[in-house]
């Protein structure tokens, strides 16, 4: 059951800034298409992360929480590292420096749905 967990939690984080920047687009009413898809599809992969995040619940040989903390924090640095490639440039209403904090919100978030701490210091969102 532990490997059945694992790749699940990450990609919400790996899906984050890609359906933050599409959900953006949505804002200023750009590409509807692509907007309504990108909402069926974020819709879709938050389901699986919150059945992952049940089914871990309850694992009765659950991975150390340092385990959990570090590969969370790898999915955030690789997000990070990805988003910053693909908006090198600050566009109106969001950045790289908003959308980094962004994914450090989202991890937070699902590491409090697992029932751990957050750890970074953010409180909220600044991007949606």
């Amino acid at each position: 059951m532990e490997s059945a967990w694992w790749p699940l939690p990450p990609w919400r984080i790996f899906f984050s800034g890609s359906f933050a920047a599409i959900f953006w687009l949505k804002k200023r009413g750009l590409m509807p298409g692509l907007t309504f898809s990108n909402e069926l599809i974020s819709r879709d992969e938050g389901l699986h992360c919150d059945f992952a995040c049940l089914m871990f619940k309850h694992l009765v040989n659950k991975p150390p929480k340092e385990t959990v903390i570090s590969i969370i924090k790898n999915a955030v640095e690789i997000e990070q590292e990805f988003l910053t490639d693909a908006l090198p440039v600050k566009l109106i209403g969001m950045n790289c420096d908003m959308m980094k904090q962004y994914i450090e919100f989202v991890a937070d978030r699902l590491l409090l749905e697992l029932g751990f701490s957050k750890v970074t210091p953010h409180t909220s969102h600044v991007i949606m």
